[in-house]
């Protein structure tokens, strides 16, 4: 504790120091203005040639972003983006924030015109307006080439492990793999209630388990052809085990390293593939430590390490503002820092150009200036107040710069925020004791439901069947989950293990706006409405009233949001 107390003095001391000190001389002002090349709104003007000249001869090129929620440098990246696809034969381009193992329907969308706008928008929750806007232009750019030739649009952040554990689900199932039994009931744990069981990863085996799977498909899944979802679906999966560890402790390690593969994955895929990559922060892209401390490796550096002179990567800085910042708790405007040590604050005192670019590796004396004028805006979700961060590594953490003068909100599409949490909710079936019994003595139970259900949705159901069977001392025998889709009929034969006591099933949802269920049976019985009440967690796992409404109607059970 004394340590970092000392340790918040020193950088308070640091950064209280007087703005006046940090004021250049006519000298510096001359080399910076000289340094920065000025260019006019990214909407409609060509990119400075500068820019051009850099991004040549690569193959992955990487614009980060200074804070998450800039209207101003999202619309640069997508400049620049829509350029290396237009004028330099760029074929992929990864959403570095956004689950790898949720952009399956936007890929679809981009390459073959498959599914509706609302499916999109839902692949990636948060997606502006802007980007809404870049998707129906790779549409369109991709409507008029052969499909060898169309580019493609995934994320690269890893996925949560509810989400992967539904996607092995799938690919066991399609691939007609026939799964232990010990396996299925951990992807059923996760599938079912994956927030709850994320603080268990650090002291239960859940972790290992994981492992055990990834080691169970390399050796059972020996067929030479895998269709190009299938192969999607094994990359998000061997993620699994460092997704446990991700989403249950404050790390990033792994989250990085998953960044950098499924990167290299999306460009593997092709013979010739070049990858433009966008919606990531600064952080992420940067070679060298710059933002991140010490001990911590960026997506950025195994990029570079792998392809060298092919990877190139472009940060960004803001001079003023506001952007948007985000959590569980709701959509709020965050205030940019400036200050005479900013480098966005600098570039706007010496000139007024509304966007600029910068070489930072353009001469020596530019490189030693930003060695020393080196920090840069830091924003990120969940951030109430702007931060100024050193990075004295600037001109070997980037190759570039792009600057705005101004920082706005971005506007979501969706009126959804990446990070929001959505409620998790279960339609529990109150058995009588006489099904109990009945269930118990016939060995085995056939479920068939059919429902239909709007909101967001992933690449997999988020509507799924759980049953539980434990013994007399409520240690758990069995679980069993089925995945629902909308719209069509679902039925299985469940297996009871003999020693069962006490069977539950549950109706479980997230990200659900209604769900309409129009038929429930049990061994072919049709149940009453009235038998199903419904439960709901919040995001602190408590069961509350919370955001859901349960209408009993004649033959159906209607849940809605509030």
């Amino acid at each position: 504790m004394l340590h970092l107390r000392y340790t918040l003095v020193v950088y308070l001391f640091f950064n209280i120091t007087p703005i006046w000190a940090q004021r250049l001389s006519s000298a510096e002002e001359k080399l910076l203005r000289q340094a920065v090349v000025p260019f006019n709104d990214p909407d409609s003007a060509v990119l400075p040639p500068t820019l051009t000249d850099l991004v040549r001869n690569r193959s992955v090129i990487a614009i980060g972003e200074v804070t998450h929620g800039t209207q101003e440098i999202q619309r640069l990246q997508i400049r620049v983006a829509k350029t290396l696809v237009q004028e330099h034969g760029f074929n992929a381009v990864s959403l570095g924030e956004a689950y790898l193992s949720n952009t399956w329907l936007l890929n679809d969308y981009v390459l073959f015109g498959k599914d509706n706008t609302q499916q999109t928008l839902a692949a990636v929750v948060g997606m502006t307006t802007d980007m809404l806007d870049f998707v129906e232009w790779l549409r369109t750019v991709n409507a008029s080439r052969p499909v060898a030739q169309r580019v493609w649009l995934l994320g690269a952040e890893m996925g949560p492990p509810g989400q992967l554990a539904r996607l092995a689900l799938s690919y066991v199932k399609a691939r007609r793999m026939a799964l232990p039994d010990s396996l299925h009931n951990l992807l059923a744990e996760l599938m079912t209630l994956p927030d709850m069981y994320k603080a268990q990863a650090n002291t239960n085996s859940l972790v290992k388990r994981a492992k055990a799977l990834t080691v169970w498909l390399a050796r059972s899944d020996t067929a030479a052809s895998v269709t190009l979802k299938q192969a999607w679906q094994r990359q998000c999966i061997g993620q699994l085990p460092e997704a446990l560890e991700t989403f249950s402790r404050p790390t990033q390690a792994y989250r990085d390293r998953a960044m950098y593969e499924n990167i290299r994955w999306l460009k593997e895929r092709r013979s010739t593939s070049k990858v433009a990559v966008i919606n990531i922060h600064n952080a992420h892209i940067e070679k060298r430590p710059c933002y991140a401390w010490e001990g911590l490796t960026r997506a950025g550096y195994w990029l570079d390490s792998a392809y060298h002179q092919q990877y190139l990567a472009i940060g960004t800085e803001v001079g003023r503002g506001t952007y948007t910042s985000w959590n569980e708790k709701g959509v709020f405007t965050v205030r940019v820092p400036e200050d005479r040590r900013k480098v966005g604050t600098l570039i706007r005192a010496v000139t007024s150009t509304p966007y600029g670019f910068i070489n930072l590796n353009a001469s020596p004396t530019i490189r030693q200036f930003l060695q020393v004028h080196n920090q840069l805006t830091y924003g990120t979700s969940d951030q109430r107040t702007g931060m100024i961060w050193p990075c004295k590594t600037l001109p070997d953490a980037f190759d570039a710069l792009l600057y705005s003068r101004e920082s706005t909100p971005t506007p979501s599409a969706t009126g959804i925020y990446a990070g929001s949490v959505v409620p998790l909710f279960c339609l529990y079936l109150n058995m009588t004791d006489s099904l109990r019994h009945q269930l118990r003595k016939a060995g085995q139970v056939r479920l068939s439901l059919r429902a239909d259900f709007t909101g967001i949705a992933d690449t997999e159901s988020s509507v799924r069947l759980s049953v539980y069977c434990h013994d007399r001392l409520n240690k758990q025998l069995s679980h069993y989950v089925l995945p629902i889709n909308s719209g069509t009929a679902a039925e299985q034969l469940i297996k009871v293990p003999a020693r069962t006591q006490f069977i539950s099933v549950g109706l479980y949802a997230e990200q659900i706006s209604t769900l309409t269920v129009n038929r429930f049976a049990v061994n072919d019985r049709p149940l009453p409405t009235s038998v199903f009440t419904l439960h709901q967690w919040e995001p602190n796992d408590t069961v509350t009233k919370g955001d859901y409404q349960i209408s009993y109607l004649t033959n159906q059970i209607l849940v809605q949001r509030k």
